[in-house]
């Protein structure tokens, strides 16, 4: 589930709207969606690749089991454009919550 879902869960909650088996109504989707489109919603972080023995693993940054508070990152390029930037600012903000979730 996206941050954009989630939002939509507490806005019906909030309002008290009825949802059909869990799935938001279309108004309070709107909302989400225009909360995200204004930027007032975080990006939906990526989420780890749990299928190593040694480590997790989040593409480029990975968190060693031994060393559970220490997050690896593969050498970068020394430019990045924008985008690049950003995707590797969520990949390490993933990766920290989910070292302090293991701690």
């Amino acid at each position: 589930m996206n941050n954009i879902d989630r939002a939509a869960q507490v806005l019906m909650r909030h309002w008290g709207v009825a949802q059909i088996d869990g799935i938001p109504d279309d108004e309070t989707e709107c909302c989400a969606q225009a909360l995200a489109d204004a930027g007032l919603l975080a990006p939906t972080l990526p989420q780890p690749n749990l299928e190593h023995a040694d480590y997790t693993d989040f593409g480029d940054v990975w968190i060693e089991h031994d060393e559970p508070q220490r997050i690896y990152i593969e050498m970068m390029p020394p430019s990045l454009s924008a985008q690049e930037a950003e995707a590797l600012g969520l990949v390490l903000l993933a990766a920290a919550q989910h070292a302090k979730e293991q701690a």
